[in-house]
């Protein structure tokens, strides 16, 4: 129902990301595309965005914990979504 209300495909990408592989919110907002394998059939969390002080500009940060380095494996609807399917 979700896909169906959203017609902003960044953001119908980005959520159904966030949904699909449990990625979080900074860690998905600081990658690139040399994060992704060439296939996008994986992904490597090295990265998470955050904003220490409010009020101050978001700095992209290696994650707290090395167990925050992960490679996430991507789902088929996300990709269907990436490649406008």
């Amino acid at each position: 129902q979700f896909d169906n209300v959203i017609d902003n495909l960044e953001c119908k990408t980005l959520f159904n990301f966030l949904h699909w592989t449990g990625c979080r919110r900074g860690d998905a907002l600081a990658l690139n595309w040399n994060d992704f394998t060439s296939s996008f059939k994986t992904v490597k969390i090295k990265n998470t965005i955050n904003q220490k002080i409010k009020g101050q500009s978001y700095k992209i940060t290696t994650p707290k914990t090395t167990i925050s380095n992960k490679n996430i494996p991507d789902d088929d609807k996300s990709l269907d979504i990436m490649n406008n399917k």
